[in-house]
């Protein structure tokens, strides 16, 4: 869960159930048809992804600057029509791709987001619209770490405490040594304070919705269903998998993955990994922390058996995320633990070690931009 629980009540609602309770699911958050620069329609997409793909999710999200009203309307109508409760999910979104911010989808939203923030440096007022409208969820696609363009990539991620809540994800698609070195844009991101977890989308532009590759977004919820999805994916129960069936589940202390530890230095860890192919072996699965540090690293891990491990948080390593490589090569990232001292509150028995949690982040909010009275940028989309 998101660093910030403010209180009792907010915990329960998303507390993590026994993790027995929860089963992986796998899928594909970042897809084009013809109502963009893709192939297909958006009936073809969701089927497709269903019937031969064989996802359990999958969305749309054409570019926004390309896309009418009423497409979106129809890809909604579609998604609407073609999931199967239980068995297949959907949802829809669009891109919002900017030449000097880099791209981002916006989820469950109709709102369509200003372009004079597409075209133009200003990040603030983008995200006085993000608060003011917000998606479902938002997240950062297809990053490239690149300190030579300072505006790239949000301001090289600098971090916005007043939208840490609705941006969840970061595609990771591509280990820190490989060109376009996507595992540094997520370190640089965790490192500047955001909360973040990794998925791989297949970005499909040709009609291949989710049989471009094996590779997928992966999400740990309690059932399949639409509710259920939003709230994993918000929460950051997910991992990046070129593996499209290797089943990594991994908790500590009782929380999965992509959940805040607080107030606790060493906490002891269990990692368990599937995977039906015999010829898949998991070779490596190295512990990262801040800066892209490995503090450890196991090999010729047993499958179905269960890794037990210790993390030691601190001031200086205030997060962990595992990499992991089946077949000596990398194809998995997972989402972080986090670390965050808290000052808890006298709940009347002083056992409840989360009760009315507030947190002292060394992060302060980034300055208030004020909007017009028709959203942060004050100029309409371009057709």
């Amino acid at each position: 869960m998101k660093k910030f629980i403010i209180s009792l009540l907010f915990l329960l609602s998303f507390s993590v159930v026994n993790a027995g309770e929860y089963r992986v699911y796998f899928g594909n958050l970042h897809a084009h048809c013809s109502h963009s620069d893709g192939k297909g329609t958006a009936l073809e997409a969701y089927t497709y992804a269903r019937d031969v793909a064989k996802l359990d999710f999958f969305a749309l999200t054409d570019h926004m600057e390309q896309l009418t009203q009423d497409e979106l309307k129809e890809m909604i109508r579609v998604a609407d029509s073609e999931r199967v409760e239980g068995v297949y999910e959907t949802l829809w979104g669009f891109e919002w791709g900017s030449p000097i911010y880099n791209h981002s989808n916006m989820f469950m939203t109709e709102h369509f987001y200003s372009i004079d923030c597409y075209i133009n440096d200003h990040i603030n007022k983008f995200y006085t619209e993000l608060l003011r409208y917000p998606p479902a969820f938002m997240q950062f696609n297809h990053p490239d770490y690149n300190t030579d363009l300072p505006m790239y990539n949000y301001h090289q991620y600098e971090y916005r405490k007043d939208v840490d809540e609705i941006i969840s994800l970061i595609e990771v698609k591509s280990a820190f040594d490989k060109d376009d070195r996507q595992e540094l844009s997520y370190i640089q991101a965790l490192d500047k304070g955001w909360h973040l977890s990794p998925v791989y989308n297949q970005d499909n532009h040709s009609p291949d919705w989710g049989t471009h590759n094996d590779c997928r977004a992966a999400v740990w919820l309690p059932s399949l269903s639409r509710d259920n999805l939003i709230e994993g994916l918000r929460n950051g129960r997910t991992y990046s998998t070129c593996n499209k069936n290797a089943v990594v589940k991994w908790l500590c202390e009782g929380k999965w993955a992509g959940e805040t530890i607080f107030n606790k230095e060493n906490v002891n860890c269990e990692l368990l990994l599937s995977d039906p192919d015999g010829n898949d072996i998991f070779t490596s699965v190295d512990v990262i922390t801040t800066g892209g540090t490995v503090s450890q690293t196991f090999n010729d891990i047993k499958k179905d058996e269960p890794l037990k491990f210790t993390l030691s948080f601190s001031d200086s390593n205030k997060w962990y995320y595992l990499r992991i490589g089946i077949n000596n090569e990398i194809v998995i990232w997972t989402a972080p633990f986090y670390y965050e001292k808290a000052v808890v509150p006298d709940a009347g028995n002083g056992d409840s070690e989360d009760a009315g949690i507030t947190t002292d982040s060394s992060q302060p909010d980034s300055e208030s931009v004020s909007g017009d009275d028709n959203g942060g940028c004050g100029c309409s989309v371009l057709r």
